[in-house]
């Protein structure tokens, strides 16, 4: 599904890339999802909105890190 989102981002089709990285972030929360969408609402000039998804692939690609620290 991810692939299919990035394929619509690069049609133009962002209203449809937007909905299927939704969908993806419903399954599965993960950086990549949340910092590809933070790109597409960019495209369409929804900077505030880009902004919190960016913020949330940034908490959650932190956490990651945190989860494999071995101090």
């Amino acid at each position: 599904m991810l692939e299919r989102a990035a394929v619509h981002h690069q049609d133009g089709e962002l209203e449809q890339a937007v909905q299927l990285y939704k969908q993806v972030i419903k399954l599965q929360p993960h950086g990549e999802a949340y910092a590809t969408l933070s790109k597409v609402l960019a495209d369409q000039g929804k900077y505030d909105l880009s902004d919190k998804a960016m913020l949330k692939a940034t908490k959650l690609h932190n956490e990651q890190l945190a989860s494999w620290s071995l101090f």
